[in-house]
């Protein structure tokens, strides 16, 4: 994602997208990551029981309160 200052975010996780009403999921492995490749840095999970929010209405959604 680009964001409005031109810097380039994301995320990564080996969790399944899943689309519905709005769920947490949480990854055991510790695996999901977010990353700023405008400045090198990884951000490792702070919270794993709430690694990812699948849902339909809002998109792929990563950690809480991560961001």
């Amino acid at each position: 994602m680009l964001t409005e200052t031109d810097k380039i975010i994301g995320g990564f996780t080996t969790l399944p997208w899943k689309s519905g009403g709005g769920e947490w999921y949480c990854d055991n492995s510790e695996s999901t990551f977010l990353f700023s490749l405008s400045s090198g840095e990884r951000y490792p999970l702070v919270n794993k029981d709430k690694a990812i929010w699948c849902s339909q209405a809002f998109g792929p959604s990563f950690g809480y309160p991560d961001l």
